[in-house]
């Protein structure tokens, strides 16, 4: 069943960055390509070259390396791709995701505040006066 940590994709697609980058995010997870959201095993074609495709695809579009292996699932190929917690926060194309329960989030709004004010906090005694102008 998918969780929190755990999905699983019937083919590789865009979507599956979402997710990826989700799970970057948030607790890490396990995404399982050749799998029906039911949890019936379809496989993969190609596995070698789809492989090569994911783990370029995802060092390009959100800069980690996570691990993609190939699997036997009784019987039949899939891709298991395993995804580790960052240290910093993931973008894929400027836009924040999370993983909430089974679903993947686009982070907005006042969470998405946060997100930066705990990268890189700004405080006012880091302001360097020159460039402070009051008014009153």
């Amino acid at each position: 069943m998918e969780s929190q940590t755990k999905e699983w994709k019937e083919s590789w697609d865009k979507e599956c960055l979402k997710t990826i980058c989700a799970f970057a995010n948030t607790d890490g997870g396990v995404m399982t390509i050749g799998v029906k959201d039911n949890g019936d095993v379809v496989g993969v074609r190609d596995p070698q070259k789809l492989l090569k495709v994911i783990s370029d695809t995802i060092k390009n579009k959100i800069g980690i390396m996570p691990s993609v292996k190939i699997v036997d699932k009784g019987g039949k190929v899939c891709i298991t791709i395993t995804v580790k917690r960052e240290d910093r926060r993931i973008d894929m194309d400027g836009i924040f995701y999370k993983r909430s329960g089974s679903t993947t989030h686009r982070v907005t709004g006042e969470e998405l505040k946060s997100w930066i004010m705990e990268e890189a906090p700004l405080y006012w005694t880091d302001m360097h006066a020159k460039n402070v102008k009051i008014e009153r």
